[in-house]
C-alpha cells in the first residue's frame, strides 16, 4: 500500500528574498560574469585583465638552519616554539633532524630570518612592571 504525503512549500520570508539584478553591485557582478564566460568560450581576453604571478617555493630549513636562526634570536627552544606557533617538541625534532619544517613553517622561518628584529617587535607587547618596595 502506497500513501501519498502532501508536500507543503514554505514561502520565503520577505527579508530572505533577493534579486541579484536589482542592486548596482549585483548588476556589475552579472556583467562581469557574462564577460568572463564570453572570454572563456571565445578565447578573446581583450576585455579582461589577466595577471600571471610566480610564487617561488619556500627555502628549505635543515636542522642547522633552524638552530642557527634560533641562535640569532637568542631564544630558548620554548620561546622559539612560541614565536613560531608550534610545540617545543617540534622545534627539538627540527633541530635533531628527526622532522623537517613544513613548507608553511619554512615560509614563516624565511620571514623571521629576513628581519629577526622586526619580527620580534611585531609580536612583543610591553607592559609596565611596578618596582618592589
Amino acid at each position: 500500500m502506497t500513501v501519498a504525503t502532501p508536500v507543503i512549500k514554505k514561502k520565503r520570508s520577505p527579508h530572505r528574498q533577493r534579486n541579484a539584478g536589482t542592486t548596482t553591485a549585483g548588476r556589475e557582478l552579472i556583467t562581469a560574469m557574462k564577460e568572463m564566460h564570453r572570454a572563456v568560450t571565445t578565447g578573446d581576453h581583450s576585455a579582461m585583465t589577466v595577471r600571471e604571478v610566480e610564487i617561488p617555493d619556500p627555502s628549505e630549513f635543515d636542522a642547522a638552519a633552524v638552530k642557527s636562526l634560533r641562535g640569532k634570536l637568542g631564544a630558548s627552544i620554548a620561546v622559539f616554539a612560541q614565536l613560531c606557533g608550534v610545540s617545543s617538541k617540534l622545534v627539538e625534532h627540527w633541530e635533531q633532524n628527526r622532522r623537517i619544517p613544513s613548507p608553511l613553517a619554512c615560509r614563516l622561518l624565511e620571514r623571521i630570518a629576513a628581519d629577526p628584529d622586526s619580527y620580534l617587535a611585531s609580536l612583543m607587547r610591553r607592559r609596565e612592571v611596578k618596582g618592589r618596595k
